[in-house]
């Protein structure tokens, strides 16, 4: 992530201050320990909104012994390495985001009765002892706040190093405190455990994120390289992939005998095959976790994943995919190696693009430096095949096989054209164990209504029906559980698990549940059911993902009109909600998607049911939106030397709000959203 995205976090963090502040200036009791305790909040919410300065552009503060001119530049250079440090699994951001979760949770009304509900929001919940702790967490986050505006980045991610272990178990101790304090609410203790559990999940990642922070130290000219031979970092989908999984899911495959041959093995394959929504993506997130958590240390060993999306089509054709694999081997050593240093300088003179065969080629060479390379390629069957992406691809690897000691573990769907080009390979078939899903379902039990949760029998019997239902795709339990959410009676659930099929073919069993998904949909209030609609229709038929800030505006846009309105915007958790489960939000690369490839692939069956005009409509609402005289207004006012506007939360990546791919043709069916001509500057959130 660069200065950008984590000033949002950044932001985030600040946000949640305010709305923590406001419920403990509502509160009564205890005042000597809610005013230490605001105080404390105080100064770090001061801290942090100088970060979001500093993260903007603003020069930080002098570093000790350094002169004006050498502080100014040394904090030019370095200070995204520090917000990238700081907000890191594990790291200062992260555990005071969770500190501030749990304290909100502990205020906010309960679930009880009127009358209980009203007088349990206004007294102050916590004791002296549950305050001294906060405080002193605070304490120690403030610490390393006030440590990364005096301290070069070099030692700034060495001092996270050293104290996230104490730090981030003092914190679990913190929230298992106040969990234990909470017993009179069920819903409260759900909530305090999924944050604990955050807590602990983090604590999976420190090794991996700590590597990641150093390896973010490179210099200037390393970081030109290697984003000049590939912009795209895989890393951020690895993490919201990853964090979605219930602990311990997947250990059947870690486990198997032919995963161990593959991992102890020299220039191994193992094909992983498996059908829709059986759960692919989860376990090559799994994998790539466990490599990176097994080989962290072992400088000699390299790991490198690809996630293929039919999204992302453009970006991932075969030349992208083998740049993007010498990227991550690159990076993962402490220089630059030579072939690549080599690669960039013989191209950098003519301003081109090296060919798939030289990024081979030097691919292999990087390669052959360690003892050991691991690659895992997730969804192959999403590559393009139509242009040679998917053949090309696949062979490149196999010869970096063949020339070096590379294992290969690849998912993918049942295409006849990949198997073949698997047929030497060991298999494993990926299918949804029982274990796994009755994982899943008893984790999202606190989702379903009240009375389920207060029936064990029922939330059994949950369990047991959607498991003979989903015949090993994964994806079918989120569906049917997501059609639980909001019933009003036993009874109501009952109907709803009776009428799950039960033999249905794979495509037959989608169709249906998600026919259902929008017939909830459509059931809802009407502004609602537009909302989700819309949605829906834009998602599936944009030409690439998303951005959140993208979405609200493109939801916003009214037709005939000539301003922009801000007032129109939806926020993304009333969007995400509306669509039925239908829609997620990646966090960490910071897009909107649908669920997953089948939602997309219902989507374009039934085009015409769901979305007649969608072509039509989206072409007008882009056409109307670059027509409003506030784009307009802040295209001029961004041009200029002093652009004071609010910055949206996208990736430097993502160039404005709408993005019109280069190859798209007017009247396209698929339009997106269309790019202006002038591709520097960013719109107003």
């Amino acid at each position: 992530m660069d200065g950008l995205s984590a000033a949002a976090s950044i932001i985030a963090v600040v946000q949640l201050t305010a709305e923590v502040t406001k419920y403990i200036i509502g509160v009564a009791g205890a005042s000597k320990d809610r005013q230490r305790l605001l105080d404390e909040i105080l100064a770090c919410e001061a801290l942090l909104m100088r970060l979001r300065d500093y993260s903007k552009g603003t020069d930080g503060p002098e570093i000790e012994d350094w002169d004006a001119d050498q502080a100014k530049t040394h904090s030019a250079q370095t200070w995204s390495v520090k917000v990238k440090a700081l907000e890191s699994d594990n790291a200062p951001l992260y555990r005071l985001y969770k500190i501030l979760d749990a304290i909100k949770t502990k205020l906010q009304p309960g679930h009880g009765s009127g009358i209980q509900k009203v007088k349990a929001a206004l007294k102050w919940p916590f004791d002296e002892k549950e305050v001294a702790k906060l405080v002193d967490a605070f304490q120690r986050e403030r610490s390393l706040l006030h440590f990364a505006m005096t301290h070069e980045s070099t030692q700034l991610v060495k001092h996270i190093k050293a104290t996230s272990d104490d730090n981030s178990r003092q914190l679990a101790d913190l929230v298992r405190l106040i969990k234990n304090k909470s017993t009179e609410d069920e819903h409260r203790v759900a909530r305090l455990d999924r944050i604990l559990t955050d807590i602990q999940l983090s604590n999976l990642n420190i090794a991996e994120g700590i590597g990641h922070l150093q390896n973010s130290q490179m210099s200037a000219h390393q970081k030109e390289v290697l984003d000049w031979i590939s912009p795209v970092d895989y890393a951020p989908q690895q993490s919201d992939i990853f964090s979605r999984r219930e602990p311990g899911t997947g250990e059947w495959l870690l486990e198997s005998d032919e995963y161990n041959s593959w991992v102890k093995g020299d220039k191994q394959t193992l094909f992983c095959p498996g059908i829709p929504g059986a759960g692919k993506t989860i376990m090559s997130s799994i994998v790539v976790n466990s490599l990176l958590d097994s080989f962290h240390s072992e400088s000699n060993i390299g790991v490198a994943y690809i996630y293929c999306n039919f999204r992302r089509r453009h970006e991932q054709k075969a030349s992208d995919l083998i740049a993007n694999l010498l990227k991550q081997l690159s990076e993962s050593q402490p220089s630059l190696p030579k072939p690549v240093e080599d690669l960039y300088n013989k191209r950098k003179a003519s301003r081109t693009r090296p060919s798939l065969q030289e990024l081979g080629r030097v691919l292999q060479e990087v390669a052959a430096t360690y003892s050991r390379v691991y690659i895992v390629l997730d969804a192959l069957d999403e590559c393009e095949t139509t242009d040679g992406t998917l053949p090309n691809f696949i062979q490149q690897v196999l010869d970096l096989q063949s020339a070096t000691s590379t294992n290969i573990l690849a998912t993918s769907r049942y295409i006849p054209e990949i198997k073949e080009k698997f047929r030497k390979a060991v298999s494993l078939k990926i299918r949804a164990s029982e274990p796994d899903v009755r994982r899943y379902l008893a984790g999202r039990m606190s989702q379903l209504p009240v009375f389920v949760q207060n029936k064990p029998e029922l939330q059994e019997e949950i369990k047991t029906r959607i498991l003979e239902s989903v015949q090993g795709m994964f994806l079918l339990a989120q569906l049917h559980l997501d059609s639980l959410v909001g019933k009003r009676s036993p009874k109501a659930v009952r109907a709803i698990l009776k009428a799950l099929p039960s033999n249905s073919s794979t495509s037959k069993a989608y169709d249906k549940a998600y026919g259902d998904a929008m017939k909830r949909i459509e059931d809802q209030l009407t502004d609602q059911a537009i909302l989700a609609k819309e949605a829906l229709m834009w998602i599936s038929c944009a030409r690439r993902l998303l951005s959140p800030a993208e979405l609200q505006h493109a939801l916003g846009i009214e037709i005939d009109s000539t301003e922009f309105d801000e007032e129109n915007l939806s926020e993304i958790p009333d969007i995400v909600s509306a669509c039925a489960g239908l829609v997620t939000v990646d966090e960490q690369s910071n897009t909107v998607r649908l669920a997953h490839f089948t939602t997309q692939e219902y989507f374009e069956r039934t085009q015409d049911q769901w979305f007649p005009d969608a072509a039509l409509e989206i072409s007008v609402k882009t056409l109307t939106y670059l027509s409003c005289d506030l784009i307009v207004d802040q295209v001029r006012t961004v041009r200029g030397p002093k652009p004071d506007i609010a910055v949206q939360k996208d990736t430097e990546k993502s160039d404005s709000v709408i993005d019109q791919s280069k190859d798209e043709k007017p009247g396209s069916p698929n339009p997106g959203l269309g790019r202006s001509k002038s591709q520097d500057w960013k719109i107003k959130k």
